[in-house]
């Protein structure tokens, strides 16, 4: 079952490279009319399921917090952090935990973050890359951790982060802009 999972993320991911080209008319007159410049809080929830490790497959739920900048060329770039409660199939429940910079354009992302995670009273750190394909309000991500101590250490987690954006600032010259187009 874990080596078919991989391959099934991969290929998904891969489609939608394929189909990423191919717009209609009304579709980018509705892209254009977006202005997405600014910097944003986004703060919401995280769920997925943690598997490829030596404990069972488990369950994860928790929040996730992102500050962004975003330009009109969709390109975005900013640091995000997660806490995470983690089933640990038999064993009892711990945390996980990542926090570091990410960044994408359009609707492909991805972010390198430190990592760690609390197990049977110890806690571990390593490092984590994440993938995600996003429209802002919700993301579904592959990630794979190593951390650096302990037996089982490798782990792949698939999820699904849904996200409330708060502008926070929006550049003056975005002001200017629609003004002077107005007239």
């Amino acid at each position: 079952m874990r080596a078919a999972v991989l391959p099934a993320v991969l290929a998904a991911v891969l489609a939608s490279f394929a189909f990423a080209g191919h717009r209609d008319a009304r579709a980018d007159s509705l892209v254009s009319a977006l202005r997405l410049e600014g910097t944003y809080l986004k703060v919401g929830l995280e769920t997925g399921v943690v598997f490829n490790r030596e404990r069972e497959r488990a369950p994860l739920l928790g929040g996730v917090v992102t500050l962004v900048r975003a330009n009109n060329d969709y390109e975005w770039y900013g640091l995000q952090a997660d806490l995470l409660a983690d089933g640990n199939g038999a064993r009892d429940a711990g945390a996980r935990w990542s926090l570091g910079p990410e960044a994408g354009v359009s609707v492909f992302g991805a972010d390198v973050s430190y990592c760690g995670e609390r197990l049977d009273g110890a806690t571990r750190h390593g490092l984590a890359v994440r993938t995600k394909l996003t429209v802002g309000v919700v993301a579904v991500y592959a990630r794979g951790s190593y951390l650096w101590s302990g037996s089982d250490a490798a782990s792949i987690d698939v999820g699904v982060q849904l996200k409330l954006p708060v502008l926070m600032k929006r550049p003056r010259r975005a002001y200017a802009g629609e003004a002077v187009a107005r007239r």
